[in-house]
């Protein structure tokens, strides 16, 4: 099932809807289709705050992480049926307090830099691989790439039609 914040991120995220149905009846369909209008820059921001609590032997342990990645998303054509874009960093942000202590990337590496990706209509992504040159310092957690953060980015659309009251599962598992 689609949650709202999915459905929110979802219209957001800059899909186009082709009428499939009987005009102004109630079974009225859509098919759903991520499309980046030719030559227009999409700005994304993502912010992610995860809290973790932990009993271990009577004791309580707690972790949290707050991370904001902030990119630009440019069409460049079509590349074997499939969207390409270029994605450029404009924010990124990452902490995380633990037991162990606090941790804050480094990301100012980051800013600025560009690497392309290929992803289907309905939001597969297909090449993330040159995100993966592009790393920060976590301190004490050591260098990282934020590949794993665009390898499931974009919430899957359905392969078929959809009307008021269908579902479908929007992330494929990892």
């Amino acid at each position: 099932m689609v949650s709202i914040p999915t459905l929110v991120f979802i219209a957001w995220a800059a899909f186009a809807a082709q009428q499939t149905g009987a005009a102004g009846g109630q079974d009225k369909s859509v098919t759903l289709a991520y499309q980046f209008p030719e030559g227009k820059t999409v700005a994304y921001r993502n912010v992610s705050t995860e809290t973790q609590a932990m009993e271990i032997m009577g004791q309580t342990m707690g972790v949290s992480n707050l991370s904001t990645r902030e990119f630009l998303v440019k069409p460049k054509g079509m590349k074997e049926e499939h969207l390409s874009l270029g994605v450029t960093i404009d924010g990124f942000k990452l902490s995380i307090d633990s037991p162990q202590g606090a941790m804050s990337a480094d990301a100012s590496s980051l800013l600025g830099k560009s690497f392309d990706m290929v992803l289907s209509s309905l939001g597969k992504e297909i090449d993330t691989s040159g995100a993966s040159s592009l790393q920060y310092d976590l301190g004490a957690g050591g260098r990282r790439n934020i590949a794993a953060g665009f390898q499931a980015f974009f919430p899957d659309l359905p392969d078929h039609p959809v009307k008021t009251g269908d579902t479908w599962l929007g992330r494929r598992s990892v």
